[in-house]
């Protein structure tokens, strides 16, 4: 080896080099990320900035580790199916004018494109650029993918010289592409700013690259928008409109629609007489089957007549309504149903310790186990 400019270190000959080349492709870039390499090959004239060498290798390192410096991707609470890093090199930049799409590449068995805008979406002052899905396939396939993603532009000389931002969508035919219309100030894009000593296009040449991380989605709705969201196709059900401050009645009913013994005793009374705003059993007869047949989510307005005059809760709510149908069902088909199905019995009871002598008394009730009864302020605790 022969010495240069101070601090570098000059491969002398052919060999040293392929030995150097050889040496450096032994190093665990796992370990390695882009500021740390950057230092290292500064010294070594085999890998300078302008080599491909050393863009390839800060790009490997990049793939491999989460630098703290660049953090392209923070960390989300999801299963990760795969992650891929894409990498497109623009050689003219100035030439480019329009809507340009990069090669396709691949992550998570899709196919996908960086959607580039060099002068601006809608508007001139900022480049703009997205993530999108190459090939959704027809809507009605309802195909999508859960991608969390940065987009990157680098120097091509110097990776460490970048801008990224980062975002996730559910990409689909309705929505196939995601990204930032305010990606970067175009007026600024040839020069160093904001701390950097090189700009992000160097000699009308620049480096965009895609962080994809797709992701499981076992639910089926992640980051689902729910505007075009079919429920009964999807789920078989329906759900409740809010008609203001009504959760604890839709909570209710649907538990109590969830109860097929129950659903089938309310479709018994009979209420071919009665006016649904003055019958309980009508009313929630009319929802029951609303709720079983339609194909939009249903209103709630006649059950709340039922309720109180202002929000109450849970518990509150399930006496009121099951006082009004209990009297309902009295001389029908569905009169005891509910005892039936809601009635327990609770025994009160005191007992000599010293003798075979027990008071004991055996109480119906509705709704929750009084823990007085039983002198304890935890079931677990019995």
């Amino acid at each position: 080896m022969s010495a240069g400019r101070p601090g570098t270190i000059w491969p002398g000959d052919g060999a040293s080099r392929a030995l150097m080349l050889k040496m450096m492709s032994h190093f665990d870039l796992t370990l390695v990320c882009p500021p740390r390499l950057k230092t290292f090959t500064e010294a070594v004239d085999t890998f300078a900035e302008t080599s491909p060498h050393y863009i390839a290798f800060c790009h490997q390192a990049c793939k491999n580790t989460i630098c703290p410096t660049r953090q392209i991707l923070p960390d989300i609470d999801h299963d990760v199916e795969d992650f891929q890093i894409f990498h497109w090199k623009i050689e003219s930049w100035r030439a480019l004018t329009g809507r340009i799409l990069s090669p396709e590449f691949e992550a998570g068995g899709w196919k996908w494109n960086i959607l580039l805008y060099p002068l601006g979406n809608n508007q001139e002052e900022y480049t703009s650029m997205y993530l999108q899905l190459a090939d959704p396939g027809p809507a009605e396939q309802e195909k999508y993918s859960c991608a969390q993603f940065g987009l990157v532009m680098s120097n091509p000389f110097d990776p460490t010289q970048l801008e990224h931002h980062n975002s996730h969508h559910r990409f689909g035919a309705d929505e196939p592409d995601w990204g930032f219309t305010r990606f970067y100030n175009i007026n600024e894009i040839f020069q160093p700013n904001n701390g950097r000593s090189h700009p992000l296009v160097d000699d009308d040449q620049t480096v965009i690259s895609a962080f994809v991380r797709v992701l499981k989605d076992p639910t089926g709705v992640l980051w689902l928008n729910f505007v075009s969201y079919d429920s009964k196709k999807v789920t078989g059900f329906v759900g409740l409109i809010n008609e203001g401050a009504t959760d604890y009645l839709n909570t209710v009913v649907q538990c109590l629609y969830m109860i097929k013994y129950f659903r089938k005793s309310v479709y018994k009374i009979p209420t071919e007489s009665d006016e649904s705003t003055k019958n309980v059993a009508l009313s929630l007869q009319r929802e029951f089957y609303n709720l079983q047949f339609s194909e939009e989510a249903v209103g709630t307005t006649e059950l709340t007549n039922f309720g109180t005059s202002i929000a109450c809760d849970f518990l509150e709510f399930n006496c009121i309504l099951q006082e009004n149908l209990e009297s309902k069902m009295k001389n029908t088909p569905a009169d005891g149903d509910m005892e039936k199905l809601f009635v327990g019995k609770i025994k009160t009871y005191s007992k000599n310790i010293n003798a075979d002598v027990e008071f004991s008394r055996v109480d119906d009730f509705y709704s929750k186990l009084r823990m007085r009864y039983l002198r304890i302020t935890n079931v677990l605790e019995y």
